[in-house]
């Protein structure tokens, strides 16, 4: 089974003449021309070698320069917006990270604050959390699980 591939193109008064010249030579044949009430006419070419419908809109100067400063216009826009996000991204992935961690915090004291971190997690989501984990297992374990291995053997020395 072959497949007919259909392609649109917008061409100018003025080229209309070269671009069906190039048509025929390329072996299309010219199928039907017409006119729909908005004004543009329509034209439908045939290659039967490549199974290639091509429909030529056949549009005014005005028209497609208005239709061109619109695309050129729109590129424009869409380049500021990248622009932008890009630099956010760039300021939000390039500036160093903030260590908010006390250097001189003891290791109970990031045992306490995990446990405090997990206790609400797990208050928050209780039903998920008893499913998750088994019943002998409480934030303060999964706190000290998740120690630093320097940290742990502080905590147990």
């Amino acid at each position: 089974m072959t497949k007919n591939f259909s392609n649109i193109i917008k061409v100018s008064q003025s080229n209309i003449n070269s671009l069906q010249s190039l048509l025929l030579k390329s072996k299309f044949e010219l199928l039907e021309i017409w006119t729909p009430d908005s004004g543009e006419e329509k034209q439908v070419w045939f290659n039967t070698q490549l199974n290639t419908k091509l429909t030529l809109i056949v549009k005014n100067e005005e028209e497609l320069l208005t239709t061109n400063k619109q695309i050129v216009s729109e590129v424009t826009d869409l380049w500021f917006e990248l622009r932008a996000i890009r630099d956010v991204l760039e300021q939000e992935y390039l500036l160093p990270e903030l260590n908010l961690e006390d250097e001189n915090e003891s290791s109970f004291q990031k045992y306490q604050n995990k446990v405090d971190e997990y206790q609400c997690e797990w208050n928050e989501n209780k039903q998920y959390m008893s499913k998750l984990f088994n019943k002998s297992i409480d934030p303060s374990i999964l706190a000290f699980l998740n120690l630093e291995e320097a940290d742990k053997q502080n905590l147990t020395n």
